[in-house]
């Protein structure tokens, strides 16, 4: 052990964590899933195997179902492995590359940054000066920086030293350690968040009076009554309890929306993103059926539903982008009044109330956007 950064490595998977997609695998019983797949025995048919472990009742309704989730609890060991960090580290150091771009809307403010306009070099060839000015750029909200290896370098190290050959089970690992590689850089999360308050961003730009007259009408209010959320309470842990009434009292008390109301796209959660996986990119967002006119901040909650940190990471994209300030208490509040008022549909529908439920205590414990 010979840096910091290898002790850290080692107390990584012993260190508290939220809640996960693989912890929540964990939960199912399906490490042992994990483990039969990441041994990668050319005798295993991944597909035969996971059939064992279907369990409707457990949300596990096919063995796709249940390989996703495995794959979920070997992402989580790439992620944690000490060997793996500490190659990727050496990557960094040997084949990064910062990127530096102007945002649009700001570049007759950062003329004192058009050095840094289009800017691109490998990170160990880059002057000290010339990352400080580009981070500086980005901090003070004119510039976007990336830094990040080519991504096929990163994932070919990746599978040298842990995919074993061409079996089915292999294919399966293959694919976790892809997934547990784009979970890593920030880089990746940024460019989701730019593009999402570029979109938001260009609706709300838009003449109201044309969105009118094309047959946009004011979105519909989430349903916080006293009668409709009485079921929810029993459901969700006191500490929970608490902080959810009176995160739902400031709602209720919420003046105006000091961004006024604009017409906005306000559905924006994975389930309407076409997005690439294998690029990292957003190539397009669909169904408008709860589009119209509605409050700014509400148009942040249901990114909440990929992540918390997105939430945060795109409000601070549109802040840059538009030069309008939010109020991330309100986002908080708002997202807070969808969460139980979706709980609260989920519970009178029998529908998917533990997945609802989760969202919720996940809510107040996240500490992204507060």
């Amino acid at each position: 052990m010979e840096t910091l950064a290898d002790l850290e490595d080692v107390y990584l998977p012993f260190k508290p964590r939220r809640r996960t997609r693989a912890s929540i695998a964990r939960e199912k019983g399906l490490e042992p899933l994990a483990y039969l797949l990441f041994a990668q025995d050319p005798a295993v048919n991944p597909h035969a195997e996971a059939l064992a472990w279907v369990q409707p009742e457990a949300g596990i309704a096919s063995a796709d179902e249940a390989l996703s989730a495995a794959r979920d609890i070997i992402a989580e060991w790439v992620n944690e492995s000490g060997e793996a960090r500490s190659r990727l580290r050496s990557l960094f150091a040997e084949r990064a590359v910062i990127r530096s771009r102007v945002i649009p809307s700001k570049q007759a403010e950062a003329l004192q940054y058009r050095d840094y306009f289009d800017w691109e070099e490998p990170v160990k060839d880059a002057l000290s000066h010339r990352i400080l000015a580009a981070r500086r750029g980005q901090k003070e909200g004119f510039l976007t920086v990336h830094i990040a290896p080519p991504e096929e370098d990163a994932l070919s190290i990746l599978e040298t030293f842990l995919v074993k050959g061409d079996t089915a089970a292999a294919q399966e690992v293959r694919a976790a350690v892809h997934d547990a590689y784009r979970r890593l850089p920030d880089a990746a999360k940024d460019r989701l968040a730019d593009d999402l308050a570029i979109f938001f961003a260009e609706l709300h730009a838009l003449d109201p009076a044309v969105m009118r007259d094309a047959g946009a009408l004011p979105v519909g209010a989430w349903d916080t009554g006293d009668e409709t959320l009485a079921p929810v309470w029993p459901l969700l842990p006191p500490d929970c309890v608490a902080q959810a009434r009176a995160a739902l009292d400031a709602y209720r008390a919420l003046g105006p929306d000091p961004l006024g109301e604009r017409y906005g796209f306000f559905d924006a959660h994975g389930w309407n993103m076409a997005f690439d996986a294998g690029r990292r990119r957003l190539n397009g967002i669909f169904d408008f059926a709860d589009s119209g006119f509605g409050p700014v901040h509400r148009e942040f909650a249901p990114v909440s539903l990929i992540d918390p940190d997105l939430t945060a990471r795109t409000a601070a994209a549109y802040e840059r982008g538009t030069g309008n300030r939010l109020d991330r208490r309100r986002i908080f509040l708002l997202t807070a009044a969808m969460r139980l008022s979706e709980l609260a549909g989920e519970i009178a529908a029998r529908g998917n109330v533990e997945w609802v439920r989760d969202l919720v205590i996940d809510w107040f414990s996240q500490t992204a956007v507060r």
